[in-house]
């Protein structure tokens, strides 16, 4: 994602997606996104950035800057319209995202817990099929 006055036009090339600093989630000291993880495994260095605590606040830091954030495409689809900012294609391949759902054996049968689990499944099944249906 890059304000939509920022000097990119078209297609993000890798030379540029390393030309210009970037805004970064972060969660702290010990923690890295699922994004910087594969970036770095690809032995890409993004050197100047602005440390953001949370995805949703990336956007609203690009206008007016020539920052460039690397989101989930879910995300940016929701976000991009209310801040103006305009959505590229990154130019290096990147995982899909993937939720795993960890408790403790003792909730196994908590019928709450059984049903937080089941709508939480049920919900990301929904959002798998609509993204197939629109690919």
């Amino acid at each position: 994602a890059v304000g939509k006055d920022h000097p990119i036009k078209g297609t993000l090339s890798l030379d540029d997606y390393l030309r210009y600093p970037h805004a970064v989630a972060h969660f702290g000291l010990d923690t890295r996104t699922v994004e910087e993880a594969d970036i770095e495994r690809q032995g890409i260095a993004i050197r100047d950035h602005l440390l953001i605590p949370g995805f949703s606040g990336l956007f609203y830091q690009l206008n007016g800057t020539q920052l460039i954030a690397t989101v989930q495409r879910r995300l940016a689809a929701l976000l991009a319209p209310s801040a103006g900012v305009r959505i590229l294609e990154p130019p290096v391949k990147l995982p899909i995202l993937r939720e795993t759902l960890i408790w403790h054996r003792r909730n196994d049968d908590d019928p709450g817990h059984q049903w937080l689990r089941k709508l939480l499944i049920d919900t990301a099944e929904k959002l798998k099929e609509d993204t197939a249906q629109r690919a």
